[in-house]
This record gives C-alpha cells, sequence and structure tokens, in this order.
C-alpha cells in the first residue's frame, strides 16, 4: 500500500492547483468587470466610487432617459411623416 500515499498526495497536489487557477481566474474576471464598468458611457466617471446598487440604478435611469429620447424622436418623425402626406 505505499503506491497509495504518494497518489493522495498528488491528487491533493493536483486540486490545490486547480483552486489556485480557478482563484486566479475569478480575479481577472471581476478586474475585467470593474473595467466595462468604468468604461461605460451611459455611467459618469464619479460613478466608480458608488456601491453596485448605486451603479445599476445608475445605468438604469440612463437607459429609461435614452429609451425616452428614442420614443420622442419617433413621434416627432412620425408626426413630420403626418405633416408631410397627411
Amino acid at each position: 500500500m505505499d503506491w497509495a500515499h504518494p497518489a493522495s498526495e498528488e491528487e491533493a497536489s493536483r486540486r490545490r492547483d486547480i483552486e489556485r487557477s480557478r482563484a486566479e481566474a475569478r480575479r481577472k474576471v471581476e478586474q475585467m468587470a470593474d473595467t466595462v464598468q468604468f468604461n461605460d458611457p451611459w455611467i459618469h466617471h464619479s460613478d466608480v466610487t458608488k456601491s453596485p446598487e448605486e451603479l445599476l440604478q445608475a445605468r438604469q435611469q440612463a437607459w429609461r432617459y435614452q429609451a425616452h429620447r428614442i420614443e420622442m424622436a419617433r413621434r416627432r418623425d412620425f408626426a413630420q411623416a403626418m405633416q408631410i402626406h397627411g
């Protein structure tokens, strides 16, 4: 049974390597997410000091504002088309 001990050490080492790899991947994804949030054109540069919840609220507010502007432009274009063809 001398062969069982090195195999268990090898398995433990392999598991530690996998966990280290996973931890590094998580750090890279978190860093990438922070970079994406920082470069989001709909969020002001000062928003980086806010919590994730506050950032989400700011992003949602910016999306609502953009949707409102699109709807107003659509109505304006429709009204102009009605004047031309009406």
